[in-house]
């Protein structure tokens, strides 16, 4: 994931987060089974709000985020990403022993906080 996100970047990392086709996505979301596809390869106008609304339910992304990657002008900042698909991305970056590390850390917190 970079600082300039598009859109269509966003929702092929989700697909591939989630384990899904683009194909299988389009149709989770109600869709055309070639949206995410003609989406991804610029051949799709901008989805509306309820498209990405759909999109996002099916793909458990950020609806917010989307409208923002949808709207952003060029010469403006992209949003940052939501912190649970930046955590997502660097916990796949790391090797899987390394990941079970940081999970074990995760519900130590979450035992110690919920104690609280």
């Amino acid at each position: 994931m970079t600082e300039t996100e598009t859109l269509a970047e966003y929702i092929r990392g989700l697909c591939r987060l989630r384990g899904l086709s683009w194909r299988a996505a389009s149709l989770k979301a109600g869709l055309n089974r070639n949206y995410i596809t003609h989406l991804i390869r610029g051949r799709q106008s901008l989805p509306k709000a309820d498209t990405l609304k759909a999109l996002a339910k099916a793909l458990d992304g950020d609806y917010e985020y989307m409208l923002a990657l949808r709207d952003l002008a060029p010469s403006t900042t992209p949003p940052k990403p939501p912190f649970e698909h930046r955590a997502i991305v660097a916990m796949q970056q790391l090797p899987p022993e390394d990941q079970e590390r940081v999970l074990a850390m995760l519900e130590g917190l979450v035992v110690h906080y919920r104690a609280e």
